[in-house]
């Protein structure tokens, strides 16, 4: 009889309702200027803190893909896809002309936006903390021209069409539909983050933590029901063992690692649709 129960789509938590508008659903876009033409692009691929937003020409890139998740009370995070960093006002400014920036994310209201719609097609995308908006700086129609931000104006360089994307290889879990087996990504909804198996380990207690999306194989995740039971194995794609809690233990705060599969109690977990 199994008894241990790790229920881990506690990780994807709803948003309670608070009134407000969710404009955008949650997804992954390209964010196109209607003024220029041009794409939001994180300058050079680059992965560091501090790393510029400007414009560039569609490429398809990963960066030039975000991720657009909803944080609740009419505000969203706007984190790159190829370096898992959100998209901010930097260093904390309240002037027009403050530089647009990405950083580490941490759900501060410098990285938090407003999306209004304006004609079913187009958005402002506005600051919580400085309540400016996202602009094509000197309505720079060029590669590399800088996104800062600036005081609305209504006009067509702070205007953009967010066009999802869909060519994800995985399957992210749903909340209303998640007792179905296959492969799969298993994303923290506060933080974006995937669950990960440290530097893609092979080895027996190897630890899973959380880690941005980059599409490795230790972000896969294989689900495989235990006979017709309610509990699942979750195997890591890229090493075939299985997530555990160490050690069995029962008690708060027990890490949970990737084992060879023996089929013991530790490595099934119950999945729970949270409503």
């Amino acid at each position: 009889m199994i008894k241990k129960r790790w229920v881990y789509l506690l990780w994807l938590v709803f948003v309670a309702h608070s009134g407000y508008t969710q404009t955008l659903s949650d997804g992954r876009y390209t964010i196109y200027s209607r003024h220029s033409g041009l794409v939001l692009d994180v300058a050079g691929g680059s992965n560091a803190d501090g790393a510029n937003i400007q414009q560039w020409g569609h490429a398809g890139s990963a960066n030039q893909q975000f991720d657009v998740r909803y944080q609740g009370n009419g505000y969203y995070s706007i984190v790159s896809a190829s370096s898992g960093k959100a998209v901010e006002v930097y260093n904390f400014s309240a002037d027009p002309g403050g530089e647009i920036r990405q950083w580490e994310y941490w759900g501060g209201d410098n990285q938090l936006w407003s999306l209004t719609n304006i004609n079913g097609e187009f958005f402002t995308v506005t600051s919580k903390y400085s309540g400016l908006n996202l602009d094509v700086w000197n309505w720079s129609t060029a590669s590399g021209g800088d996104i800062r931000q600036w005081n609305a104006t209504a006009a067509l360089n702070q205007q953009f069409r967010f066009e999802r994307i869909d060519n994800s290889t995985e399957e992210q879990v749903s909340c209303d539909k998640p007792n179905h087996g296959g492969r799969h990504l298993i994303i923290n909804y506060s933080s974006g983050k995937s669950l990960d198996i440290t530097g893609a380990s092979g080895s027996d207690g190897a630890n899973a933590i959380q880690w941005r999306t980059t599409g490795g194989e230790n972000q896969a995740f294989f689900l495989e029901r235990v006979g017709n039971s309610e509990y699942w194995t979750i195997k890591p794609a890229h090493s075939g063992r299985a997530l555990e809690v160490a050690g069995a233990a029962t008690n708060n705060g027990a890490n949970i690692q990737q084992w060879a599969y023996s089929g013991n109690c530790s490595s099934a977990v119950a999945v729970t649709a949270i409503k």
